[in-house]
C-alpha cells in the first residue's frame, strides 16, 4: 500500500488518481510519498522505516539520497514521478 502526503494538494490528487493501492492510513503503507523542507523532516521520515519517495528542494536532494530515499526535485514532471513509483512498486 502507498501513503501520499506532499505539501501540494494538486500533486496529492494526481498521484492518488494514478497510483494503485493508496491508503489514508500511514501505518498500513509500506511505501510513502511525502514532502520535506528541512533535514529534520527527512530524519523524522527515516524513523518511519518505509520505502520513501520525497518531493524536496534542490538543496536537500543529496541529504535525502544519503538516507536511502528516492528524491524528486521541483519541476520533475508528475508523469515521471508516477512512472518511477509504479516501476518501484512492480519490482519490489
Amino acid at each position: 500500500m502507498i501513503y501520499i502526503n506532499t505539501n501540494l494538494e494538486a500533486i496529492n490528487e494526481m498521484l492518488k488518481e494514478n497510483l494503485p493501492n493508496v491508503t489514508e492510513d500511514i501505518s498500513k503503507a509500506d511505501t510513502i510519498v511525502m514532502s520535506a523542507i528541512t533535514q529534520e523532516d527527512i530524519d523524522n521520515i527515516k524513523k518511519l522505516d518505509k520505502n520513501v519517495f520525497l518531493m524536496i528542494s534542490f538543496d536537500l536532494i543529496d541529504y535525502g539520497r544519503s538516507k536511502g530515499f528516492h528524491t524528486f526535485s521541483p519541476g520533475t514532471p508528475i508523469p515521471d514521478v508516477i512512472n518511477e513509483i509504479k516501476f518501484f512498486m512492480e519490482n519490489t
